[in-house]
């Protein structure tokens, strides 16, 4: 917390909840969402550490809570190229966008010695071949500098080949870890969602508007709604409907006419809360145009049927519908995942987005190079994921390569998702040849 005592662990051994994190004050002591990378010595083991301090969520501003992950160097630096199980270009990730520029220009000059060398070499063959006997005996001098210089470019080339694929594992791994925390970012933040409307569609004023049906029973069902949405920002709208689908009340009145004018009906959360029987059970419409916000691109309507006296059990005499602010929650999930810098700077040419069951996107951090309704073909180890399963490649798309992870939704409790995947892409390179697996329209 802000005063350094610790409020989670996962390991109470070293680090005890409630005691004082014994860290050096400039990871303790941070800006607002600002964030420190280093390296230090923790209990006598040399570690790598990383603290970030809390940026708020909109309107929260946060309890000025910092979080601090350590990974050993030992852990940190240990290869592994478990996620390069492809073939891929070596002088293409060399001269990529993940290498740093200083070791770009070691492996051209590299490059370019080894070819000074062979030229020098050549010339001082050919040279030595008008000299009759004299020249043959210095020939194999110049072997022996064409040799020496092989051997020791070579051994460069390896050096900054395993760098580089080094490189490219590391950003692999966290593009894979950075889809992983998106899409348990909206599974948790929907899992509130379902919660929410189970327990309103219990309040007395709903069922009693529901039943008498009169002005006076409508408006007070209306101010309940308001009340509610003030509270919980997440929504755009909160909508009341009777066992016809009619909406009776609403939480935002300048949707009121738009919305009662709006037969709900034939809509998906309408009909099945209508089935449930249970005041555990709930609803989800996916993401989709809805006739209840015409102004919106996209809806995510959560419900519970409501039932007489509130009870527990029984049949639906109708139905709670809330509407997520579906745009502002998403992408503010998306953009707090794009990979970053260490200055905590967004990484050019990175985006994050969810897709849908059918791989469309319904949320992006950039519309112009992937904008919603518009489909993601990649290849089939993204399309065969499980639930909760990552994925993490190469890809050509649009024009450009990049480097991408994927995670499918695994839920959360009694949250089964909606079997959407989280992508997170960063350019790689660019390439002139077509790819017939780009983006296609809806």
């Amino acid at each position: 917390d802000k005063n350094g005592i610790v409020l989670a662990s996962s390991d109470e051994y070293f680090f005890p909840v409630n005691k004082i994190a014994h860290l050096p004050k400039g990871y303790r002591c941070l800006n607002h969402h600002s964030q420190k990378i280093g390296n230090i010595e923790i209990h006598g083991k040399k570690s790598m550490l990383a603290a970030r301090k809390t940026d708020g969520y909109l309107d929260y501003p946060g309890l000025e809570w910092v979080s601090h992950v350590f990974m050993p160097e030992e852990e940190v630096f240990q290869r592994n190229t478990a996620l390069i199980n492809e073939e891929f270009d070596v002088e293409q990730l060399l001269r990529s966008n993940l290498i740093p520029k200083i070791n770009q220009e070691a492996y051209e000059l590299t490059e370019s010695t080894k070819r000074k060398i062979h030229y020098i070499s050549l010339n001082g063959i050919i040279s030595s071949s008008k000299f009759g006997k004299i020249g043959a005996s210095i020939a194999p001098i110049f072997n022996s500098i064409t040799q020496s210089g092989e051997e020791a470019t070579s051994q460069m080339e390896e050096l900054l080949i395993e760098m580089a694929t080094d490189k490219l594992q590391q950003n692999l791994q966290a593009l894979q870890s950075l889809s992983k925390q998106a899409i348990d970012l909206i599974d948790r933040n929907l899992f509130e969602r379902a919660a929410d409307v189970r327990w309103w569609a219990t309040d007395h004023m709903f069922y009693e508007a529901i039943l008498h049906n009169t002005r006076e029973a409508k408006e007070a069902a209306s101010n309940r709604l308001k009340v509610i949405n003030q509270s919980y920002t997440m929504y755009r709208n909160l909508v009341l409907s009777d066992r016809a689908g009619s909406i009776i009340a609403s939480a935002n009145d300048d949707m009121l006419p738009i919305v009662t004018s709006v037969n709900v009906g034939n809509q998906h959360w309408f009909r099945e809360s209508m089935k449930t029987t249970r005041s555990v059970e709930y609803v989800v419409q996916d993401v989709s145009e809805n006739p209840l916000e015409p102004d919106e691109q996209n809806s995510l309507v959560y419900a519970g049927g409501v039932r007489e006296d509130g009870a527990r059990e029984g049949a639906s005499i109708g139905a709670l519908g809330i509407l997520f602010d579906w745009n502002t929650e998403a992408r503010s999930m998306l953009e707090a995942c794009l990979p970053k810098n260490n200055e905590g700077d967004n990484i050019p040419g990175s985006v994050a987005l969810y897709t849908n069951k059918e791989n469309e996107v319904i949320e992006t951090t950039d519309a112009e190079k992937f904008p919603v309704g518009f489909k993601i073909e990649l290849d089939d180890a993204f399309d065969v994921l499980k639930a909760g399963e990552s994925h993490a490649s190469i890809v050509k798309l649009n024009g450009h390569q990049y480097i991408v992870g994927a995670t499918r939704t695994n839920g959360y409790r009694e949250y089964a998702g909606l079997e959407w995947k989280a992508y997170v892409f960063r350019v790689y390179s660019s390439y002139s040849d077509s790819y017939e697996g780009s983006i296609e329209p809806k």
